[in-house]
């Protein structure tokens, strides 16, 4: 395993308390850094549960895949599924998002201000890599930082106003959480999340929500995973972010039992083919 940007604690906790769960039901777990390449590379187990982000790893656990093994989240979908790849399939399969594009760094955006500039090839490593921009001026500054930083691909999405919700969930199970990062004046790890403000609490269909969620981690085959949302006065969510196993830090308890869960539902097809 290798740590979020600012999570590493609760990335720990978490991981540590599914590896607790899976010993309870009795599989006998070893907890492996990322680089313990050599490691990863000539064991020869079966079955692999992994937060695993680098790429040196996922193309080794790929390899162990493609010749049989179970890996969870699966090391294919997370090499295949960089942030624009996920765009362009929620937009293919109709999951609610607010208007989105896929472009080259320094291009003229078909969306008017206000909207959010992301990196295209992956999930954001620090506050740099998704920005809220309001005019052209910011827009030139967040060129120049993506071209110094060879950052040539990005995702631009219209802000979307409204309560910002975060959720958390592990397909095939019953755990599905959520909750307002902004509220009491919380602003998320990059401080981005503030932007929205406090939250109003509109109401909205919680279970609509759960069902959109899965059905993108069925879509993605990503089972253990994380995101944000935008609720507005209506009612109508925009999914904004969807991310492979996040921290879980605010339903780490019951988040570990899902996850263990869906384990050992996972272990038991694998050894009956």
């Amino acid at each position: 395993m290798e740590y979020s940007p600012n999570c590493e604690r609760n990335d720990t906790l978490i991981f540590g308390e599914v590896c607790n769960g899976l010993q309870k039901k009795g599989f006998q777990t070893e907890i492996v850094c990322e680089a313990d390449i050599d490691f990863i590379e000539k064991t020869n187990t079966k079955l692999y549960i992994s937060m695993a982000r680098g790429r040196r790893v996922l193309d080794i656990l790929k390899k162990k895949e493609n010749s049989g093994a179970l890996v969870i989240n699966s090391a294919k979908s997370l090499i295949k599924y960089n942030r624009i790849e996920i765009t362009k399939k929620m937009i293919e399969c109709g999951v609610p998002i607010p208007q989105s594009e896929i472009t080259e760094t320094g291009s003229t955006p078909g969306i008017s201000h206000h909207f959010w500039v992301k990196r295209g090839d992956e999930c954001a490593q620090n506050a740099k890599d998704v920005c809220f921009v309001e005019n052209a001026e910011q827009l030139e500054r967040v060129w120049k930082d993506f071209e110094a930083r060879n950052i040539s691909q990005v995702v631009i999405s219209k802000h979307a106003e409204g309560d910002l919700v975060k959720f958390y969930g592990v397909e095939d199970t019953g755990f599905f959480f959520t909750c307002f990062p902004t509220e009491n004046g919380g602003c998320g790890k990059f401080g981005a999340e503030a932007i929205n403000g406090e939250p109003h609490k509109y109401s909205f269909s919680h279970s609509k929500l759960r069902e959109e969620c899965n059905r993108l981690a069925r879509i993605l085959n990503i089972p253990i995973y994380g995101g944000d949302c935008v609720v507005g006065e209506s009612g109508d969510f925009k999914i904004i972010d969807f991310n492979d196993w996040p921290s879980f830090s605010r339903c780490r308890t019951d988040a570990a039992e899902a996850i263990t869960e869906f384990f050992c539902k996972q272990a038991d097809k694998f050894h009956s083919i």
